[in-house]
């Protein structure tokens, strides 16, 4: 009867010692996720968008585009690339490539056209990513490069329109000349003209 109490008293603190130690675990097992999930949530402020195997290998083969100076390469990665920067780099070496060539050869006068339009109506969605990434608003050649063109081609109204979204947008003339400038410039050569067809 003796040992029957013993056995029981002691199973009794065997179980509530393990019961502690059991609730205790839970306890800094609970603390240790709320600390992986407060680390990883900080994590995922600071770290970039992580891709898929598929969206880096596009990235890399527009990057590889781009070092090879392949306008077609790059319009064809252009099709594929997700990531604004990267598309941004794309359209602008494709512009860059394109737009001496504009008046000698009729392909890269269409690419140079069809470009500018595409990465003019990107602009919203890139700029504030440039802003974001490097801290100030870049220069763009391709607001410059496209008023130019629409100014020759006597497309006047369009390159004024153009040159007022490049200020809407703040951006920055890549040629140094200034957007309000060009926009003077281009109002000249439309007077000019105006005036050329009424004599």
């Amino acid at each position: 009867m003796y040992w029957t109490i013993i056995i029981l008293v002691l199973s009794s603190l065997l179980s509530f010692f393990l019961w502690k130690r059991i609730r205790a675990t839970e306890k800094d097992s609970g603390s240790q996720s709320a600390l992986l999930i407060k680390e990883t949530t900080d994590q995922n402020k600071i770290l970039p968008l992580v891709f898929s195997d598929q969206q880096e290998n596009e990235h890399k083969e527009a990057q590889e585009a781009r070092l090879g100076n392949n306008i077609d390469l790059m319009l064809e990665a252009l099709e594929h690339e997700t990531y604004l920067i990267g598309r941004h780099l794309l359209f602008r070496d494709i512009i860059a490539q394109c737009f001496p060539k504009r008046n000698q050869d009729p392909r890269m006068r269409e690419i140079f056209l069809k470009t500018a339009q595409a990465h003019i109506q990107e602009m919203p969605r890139i700029i504030p990513e440039l802003v974001d990434r490097f801290g100030s608003q870049p220069y763009f050649f391709t607001f410059s490069y496209y008023s130019i063109a629409l100014t020759e081609a006597m497309e006047f109204d369009q390159a004024l329109e153009v040159c007022r979204l490049a200020l809407a947008y703040g951006a920055k003339d890549g040629l140094g000349v200034g957007f309000e400038q060009r926009i003077e410039q281009i109002a000249k050569h439309k007077e000019r003209m105006l005036a050329s067809q009424a004599a």
